[in-house]
């Protein structure tokens, strides 16, 4: 699984950039509808932070969508 940077941010605003989803309005949907999993752990909040504190190892944070697709996000500092 290659590493994909991204932003520290909201939830949503990392699945766009993971390209996992392609817009907010899609995002919202996935999480919504219990498709999206952090480190593991089903979440339901499209606003839910992902910043450096929710990564699993060496600033990654593992995003899973569905049943097959899997992401492995590298965080940097969120942009201002």
């Amino acid at each position: 699984m290659e590493k994909t940077p991204a932003a520290a941010g909201k939830l949503e605003d990392v699945l766009i950039a993971a390209k996992a989803a392609s817009s907010k309005r899609e995002a919202r949907e996935f999480i919504k509808g219990n498709a999206v999993s952090v480190n593991g752990q089903k979440v339901n909040d499209p606003n839910m932070p992902i910043d450096l504190n929710s990564t699993y190892v060496d600033n990654v944070v593992l995003i899973k969508r569905g049943k097959k697709k899997n992401y492995a996000i590298e965080l940097t500092e969120a942009a201002e």
